[in-house]
């Protein structure tokens, strides 16, 4: 009769909520990207400071789902140089690399835990964090000098975080030809996405309180595009409008129902 084989127990990999092994489980992946010449010291603290800007600014706001959900702006290191021992590629040991969130690196947000929302003309990036994810930011920048080289390459081609302008949510040109004028406007709101249902309807009741301090503006309608993504329709001044693009981060963007606006996020 045959010998019989004992079975190997399974072995279970416990992923975390971004679906990475924790580091001592890692192999392979290839060699990390080797930058040359960063201060991952001071590069560490601005990150710091600017995501703990952002993230004050977001709580200063009047927006619904402020401290819930955050929506911030990265900022690309403009260029950064790499070790290379390519003769045709770096024939001096070292080449320069430009950032480019919308084709070369939009995967290291991902790799921080961040949900890249678009890029806008600019580069700069928009993203999505749970205040979680970003005190796991905060942490790791705080020790970004510590961490280990696959860790602070996720972290190279990112400058800085700030809260989103005014001028990445409603187009200027648009505003300033509605801005002379006392007729309301029909308008149309993009919501963010990675919103649920329940914070669609704060987002719902925090604009029709904003609104009705206008007396004149008013939302007229809600749906959602084929994406999923909520949208609000309302006839609404030009002040109104400049009130939520500052306080709300929760709005992605405002146009207006009869032209086609070139918002730096919209395509």
């Amino acid at each position: 009769m045959a010998r019989s084989t004992p079975e190997k127990p399974p072995r279970t990999f416990y992923l975390n909520e971004h679906h990475e092994l924790p580091p001592d489980e890692k192999s392979g992946g290839g060699r990390a990207p080797q930058y040359f010449g960063i201060n991952w010291a001071a590069k560490g603290k601005r990150l710091k400071q600017s995501l703990e800007k952002a993230m004050e600014a977001a709580l200063r706001s009047a927006d619904p789902l402020r401290g819930r959900q955050y929506f911030l702006v990265a900022a690309p290191e403009p260029q950064l140089r790499k070790t290379s021992k390519d003769p045709k590629k770096a024939p001096s040991g070292t080449f320069e690399e430009v950032t480019d969130f919308r084709s070369s690196h939009p995967r290291v947000f991902g790799r921080l835990g961040l949900d890249l929302i678009d890029v806008a003309e600019d580069g700069r990036a928009l993203v999505h964090a749970t205040p979680e994810r970003l005190e796991v930011l905060l942490t790791r920048t705080s020790a970004l000098e510590a961490l280990n080289t696959r860790d602070q390459s996720r972290w190279a081609t990112v400058e800085s975080f700030s809260e989103i302008p005014v001028e990445l949510r409603v187009d200027g040109v648009w505003l300033a030809e509605i801005s002379g004028s006392r007729e309301m406007v029909d308008t149309v709101f993009e919501l963010q996405p990675f919103l649920n249902r329940a914070e669609v309807e704060d987002v719902l009741r925090g604009l029709t309180e904003l609104l009705g301090r206008d007396q004149r503006s008013r939302l007229t309608g809600t749906g959602q595009d084929y994406s999923g993504r909520s949208w609000l329709r309302g006839r609404v001044s030009a002040a109104a409008i400049r009130r939520v693009a500052r306080e709300f981060f929760s709005v992605h963007g405002m146009t207006g129902t009869g032209s086609v606006q070139a918002l730096g996020f919209w395509q």
